[in-house]
């Protein structure tokens, strides 16, 4: 959809007033009005008062911010529009639902803002998406990356500098996102060199043995992957050791 320039004229803004004291909802005016939402807001709010939620930043809750950076080191995107709209996305399977909804529970318990899920069949995958400039510079508290995400993403700090219960909620969305079981072996692989070092030493913090290995790409346009295994035996303390706080399922 096309929308007009941001700045309204006094009709614009007496009929976004209007229909907002008529019980029409904001996403309503904006498609209607051809307008983006965040310039409507203001003539909404100004009519029935505040509607949509604050952002609020739970930054005791160590572990569900630990397992959402992970998640998005390995499975998400952030990008700002033309029109300095801030998207974060999360990408999954179409197998991979409930991991989906796990993910969008934890962002509303920790941000107290709602993501959009949906289906891309073409793409044969689901999306998780939001916008908020607030929850992007959030997550780029804890990350790092410069020009494509996928090969240079890694924690900003060194591992030792985290609480142990934002390592055990990393190592627990990093693998969620591209960790997989092979054989009873636990295997976690991805592009990026630095955030496999990054999940060696938050291994080596929770004390789980490892070995790492780089799998060579023989085509031109693919990068090396680099992986980190575990053994069956390992895979199943680990498990323990990262189980997920209660209150939070999918």
């Amino acid at each position: 959809m096309v929308y007009k320039l941001q700045r309204l004229n006094k009709k614009e803004k007496a009929m976004i007033k209007k229909l907002a004291i008529q019980g029409w909802s904001l996403n309503k005016i904006s498609r209607e009005l051809r307008l983006p939402k965040s310039t409507v807001y203001y003539w909404f709010r100004k009519a029935v008062g505040r509607k949509i939620k604050k952002i609020e930043i739970k930054e005791s809750l160590k572990e569900e911010i630990g397992e959402i950076v992970g998640a998005f080191a390995g499975d998400g995107n952030y990008y700002v529009d033309k029109k300095y709209h801030h998207r974060i996305r999360f990408h999954f399977g179409l197998n991979e639902l409930e991991l989906a909804k796990r993910i969008k529970n934890l962002i509303f318990k920790v941000y107290n803002k709602k993501m959009r899920l949906y289906f891309d069949f073409l793409q044969r995958e689901i999306i998780l998406r939001i916008y908020s400039k607030k929850i992007a510079l959030h997550l780029k508290k804890y990350l790092w990356w410069r020009n494509k995400k996928v090969y240079t993403v890694k924690l900003r700090s060194e591992v030792e500098s985290y609480s142990l219960d934002f390592i055990k909620g990393f190592v627990r969305g990093l693998i969620e996102a591209e960790g997989w079981i092979d054989k009873g072996n636990l295997k976690i692989a991805c592009v990026s060199p630095d955030l496999i070092d990054n999940l060696s030493g938050a291994l080596r913090l929770l004390k789980i043995p490892h070995s790492r290995t780089c799998w060579r790409s023989n085509e031109k346009n693919k990068k090396d992957r680099h992986a980190i295994i575990l053994s069956r035996y390992w895979t199943k303390i680990l498990t323990k050791r990262i189980m997920p706080p209660a209150g939070v399922s999918g």
